[in-house]
This record gives structure tokens, sequence and C-alpha cells, in this order.
């Protein structure tokens, strides 16, 4: 995920203060290709043995992590945008709590990002 968050805001989070944080994390509107590659490395994971999911670590790791079920139906991106969100606080050292980002449908949500970049001007619901 670290590659990731270099690759999408051109810097990591390492070391950044809290006050910092959100104008780094926001200044960049994710756009559907980085959800696509959100979804493309949660869905290559394999956390614990939960298919398309990431454990992301705090630096005080709790004894049960939050988790974030994202994509359930497929087309709901801001799920990924909140696991993206707790791999770039666990880089900065600010995650409290552990956080296992699922994918809750990974067919689907690549069926969705596929039709996507066929037809971006496509209606949703058309997508869908």
């Amino acid at each position: 995920m670290k590659t990731l968050l270099t690759d999408i805001f051109g810097h990591d989070f390492t070391g950044i203060t809290a006050d910092a944080f959100a104008d780094a994390f926001f200044c960049i509107p994710l756009t559907w290709p980085h959800l696509a590659r959100i979804h493309e490395a949660v869905a290559a994971s394999n956390s614990g043995g939960i298919p398309a999911s990431v454990r992301i670590e705090s630096q005080n790791p709790s004894d049960a992590p939050f988790a974030i079920l994202a994509a359930l139906h497929g087309n709901e991106p801001a799920g990924l945008a909140g696991i993206l969100l707790a791999a770039a606080l666990s880089n900065a050292g600010l995650l409290t709590r552990d956080v296992l980002g699922v994918i809750g449908n990974p067919l689907a949500t690549g069926q969705y990002f596929a039709a996507y970049e066929a037809n971006p001007t496509a209606r949703q619901e058309t997508r869908d």
C-alpha cells in the first residue's frame, strides 16, 4: 500500500504530523483510475485467509481490528477510499487501531471498473 500511496499522492506519509495530514491526504481528489488501483491492490491480497482483504497495522495494535467493508455490490467506491485513508494514517503513524479492509464482492467490483473504463461517459445505472 505504501507504493500505491506514493503513486497517487507523489509522496508517502511517513512522519507527517497530525495537523498536516488532512491537507496532504485530501489535496488529491481520488479518481476512478485511483479507485481501480486500490481495488486491484486489495483484491490481490489475502489477509488471514480472507480473500480480497488487507490488514493495515497501527502503531498500537489492538485485540480486534476495525473493519471496512468496501464494494459489497461492486459499485460502492467509498470503502476503497476508506481503505486508502487507513493505509495513509498507518504510514504516518497516526492509526490507533488495526484496520481490516475487505472488498465484499471483488468480481463485481472488477466488472464495474472494467465497464467504467470501456465507457466512462455512460450513466452509472447503465454500467451497473
